[in-house]
Formats: structure tokens, sequence, C-alpha cells
């Protein structure tokens, strides 16, 4: 509400009161991207939402609760790293600043993600010094390898080395 004045003699004439309006200002939920740059580096890419003045960012390893604030970000993307073999679920919601308080828009969509290891792919091959020759392609977030051998291709695997380097070569006889 509001009301009008003049000033008659350094003095301030008021009108009434006009009637009581109210209006709510609402924010749409952010929708966002979710990626991995690395092996256990994610990045949340925002797509702005108009008025906003920033995003809370939210996480759990629940789907749908305990999720707690790991960010209140003004810029559109939020970086953290992750633990290995633990997935994590991400929520966005907008605000805007009123009389200095926080009011938040709903929640964007929970995404989901994991970091792992690949599963290594190799090649083997004999040389002239019977040795076999074992190359590991190179694995993202790997410290080293290890190498199995059977005669069965199903079971009866023993571990026979490990290395930190690509390659494992071991002589036959």
């Amino acid at each position: 509400r509001d009301r009008s004045y003049k000033v008659v003699n350094n003095k301030k004439i008021y009108s009434g009161y006009s009637s009581v309006k109210s209006a709510k200002v609402t924010l749409s939920a952010p929708s966002y991207t979710l990626t991995k740059s690395d092996i256990n580096n994610v990045t949340l890419n925002i797509n702005a939402v108009s008025g906003a003045c920033g995003y809370e960012i939210q996480k759990s390893t629940y789907k749908n609760k305990k999720f707690s604030t790991v960010g209140n970000v003004k810029e559109l993307t939020y970086s953290e790293r992750i633990n290995l073999n633990t997935t994590y679920y991400y929520r966005i919601r907008s605000y805007i600043m009123v009389n200095g308080k926080k009011a938040y828009s709903g929640y964007s969509s929970v995404k989901n993600v994991k970091a792992t290891l690949s599963v290594p792919t190799y090649s083997l091959t004999k040389d002239d010094i019977n040795r076999i020759v074992f190359g590991v392609n190179k694995v993202e977030g790997a410290d080293g390898y290890e190498i199995y051998r059977s005669t069965n291709s199903k079971k009866g695997f023993t571990t026979v080395g490990a290395t930190s380097n690509e390659t494992y070569s071991e002589r036959i006889s």
C-alpha cells in the first residue's frame, strides 16, 4: 500500500492509504547438464534463469533424500572432485534476494554421476626371446594394472604380476 503527501508550510499533509495489494515474484527452477571432465571431477553447467541472483547446489548419496548444500554460486558453472565408486545425486535451485534474504525457486530435476575407472583393454604378443608382452591401453586415473593368467578363459585366474606402466612382460618356458 502507499499514500501521497504534500508539503505545506514545511509540514507533510497525507492522503489516506491505498488498498493493500500483493505480488509474488517467482523464479523458474534451473536446468543444467552434469559432466565428468576427468575420472573424478564433475562440472554442473547451469542454464541461466531470468532474474536469478544465484544458484544453490545440493548433493546427496541418496536419490531423493539427505541433500546438503555444497555451493552457492553466481556463475553458471560449479565443479568439484568426487570419490571413486560412489554415486552422487545433484539438484539446483535459483534464488533472488528479498529484503536481504534469499527467496528460492523450486528444485531442478535430480541428476546423478559416478566416478569409475574404465575397464582396460590390452594386447598380447610374443617376442623373439620367449617373452609374452602384455600391453595395456592407459586408463585415465589408474595408478597401475594387475595382470592375471589362466589356462581356462572363464575361471582359475591367478595374479602373475602388477605394473604401473602400460607394459608387462614375462618369460615363458
